[in-house]
């Protein structure tokens, strides 16, 4: 999916239920490259995921969103 490798478990802490106030400087990461993760922690979006999700947003075809992106909507004229 998108070249994510691990779509599972999360790349911070130990990738299962925590969520954010567990994923700080101090605790460890379970993964080398957090871009090849799909989550950060048990509930929260990747950086890269986050970007492939702005960009289908902005620009997507209509097989993404509906009935039109941000940047048709932007240019819209009624």
């Amino acid at each position: 999916m998108a070249g994510l490798e691990n779509v599972e478990e999360g790349c911070c802490a130990t990738g299962r239920f925590e969520m954010g106030l567990m994923c700080n400087d101090d605790a460890p990461l379970t993964c080398d490259d957090a871009s090849k993760y799909l989550f950060w922690d048990a509930f929260h979006p990747t950086e890269r995921v986050n970007v492939l999700l702005g960009r289908a947003a902005f620009s997507g075809g209509n097989d993404v969103v509906y009935p039109m992106n941000i940047q048709q909507l932007a240019a819209w004229q009624p």
